[in-house]
């Protein structure tokens, strides 16, 4: 499987608290229609149209799960055809993970995590990181329950097929756009959102995040299903999406802000090319989502129902 060697794009679909696990789990349940599709405050896709009708140009707007594979990208052809009639792509960020990877890797190593950990789950996590491109002993606390939050939505919550090339939508999404080839452009680097995430999170440390950490390193060793912790992923899979685009905006770093620096680029691009641009979904969501900033500044905003093909 080609994944990426380190990326935390997945953090717009979590919510942001020092103790995230819990928090985590409530939040999410607020995001998704418990209803059929359709019904209720659904509007029945992760895609949207978005057009300037002053200047003739039709841009696509995508809200990511950042962690589904190929396959679930593959079965909505409606996203590759929105892809590649498009001037320009435009993604969070197009960094591999590679630069980053390697920055990680310089810092001096600690055995915080050890201590914190005790002799049982230090080995345990042992084992599992062996396969991560970065150095258990390099990581922060934050980092490193974001990693082992990664392990678990992709293999617990499968989000990602044993058969699938690709483990990250947006990456896949990147290598369509790159092979036709449609212009890219990436709003932020990976360092930059990095740094993001340690202001987001400064006052999380190993003891606030401890509980967190065993249970996802638990959680990976064991067979057991999680329902609730995947009921996010599950009701994106089958667009039972609530954008309460009325609703009020968490007040946070990783979601507001960047929402509220992104636009001034956004509606001057969409105003000039056929856009596509793929951020994560809770960038769309609320009353400072993209999707509400686009019509109030005199764009026409419409969702596009998305069926999956090979169901």
């Amino acid at each position: 499987m080609r994944a990426a060697p380190l990326n935390f794009r997945h953090l717009p679909i979590l919510a942001r608290s020092p103790t995230l696990l819990v928090l985590k789990i409530i939040f999410l349940s607020t995001l998704f229609c418990v209803l059929s599709v359709g019904t209720g405050g659904c509007q029945g896709t992760i895609l949207w149209e978005v057009t300037d009708t002053l200047r003739g140009k039709r841009s696509y707007v995508l809200g990511t799960h950042h962690l589904m594979g190929n396959s679930f990208v593959d079965s909505l052809p409606q996203l590759k055809e929105a892809l590649l009639r498009s001037e320009l792509a435009i993604f969070e960020s197009l960094d591999d993970g590679h630069a980053l990877a390697e920055a990680v890797n310089r810092r001096q190593p600690s055995s915080a995590w050890q201590r914190h950990l005790g002799k049982s789950y230090a080995s345990k996590l042992r084992t599992l990181s062996k396969p991560w491109r970065v150095s258990v002993d390099r990581l922060s606390a934050v980092e490193l329950s974001l990693i082992l939050n990664q392990d678990f939505i992709r293999t617990k919550c499968r989000t990602v097929a044993p058969g699938d090339a690709w483990d990250h939508f947006d990456n896949y999404l990147i290598h369509l756009a790159k092979s036709h080839p449609v212009e890219l452009l990436g709003l932020e680097t990976d360092s930059m959102q990095l740094g993001l995430i340690q202001q987001e999170y400064a006052t999380a440390n190993w003891k606030s995040l401890r509980p967190e950490i065993i249970f996802f390193i638990d959680a990976l060793h064991n067979t057991r299903a999680y329902p609730q912790a995947c009921e996010f992923a599950d009701a994106y899979r089958n667009f039972r999406i609530d954008y309460q685009l009325n609703g009020d905006c968490p007040e946070d770093v990783l979601i507001r802000e960047r929402n509220r620096a992104w636009m001034p680029l956004l509606t001057t691009l969409l105003s000039q090319k056929n856009c596509f641009v793929a951020v994560g979904l809770l960038h769309l969501m609320y009353a400072c989502g993209l999707l509400e900033q686009f019509r109030q500044q005199g764009f026409v905003v419409r969702p596009i129902p998305l069926t999956r093909s090979g169901l």
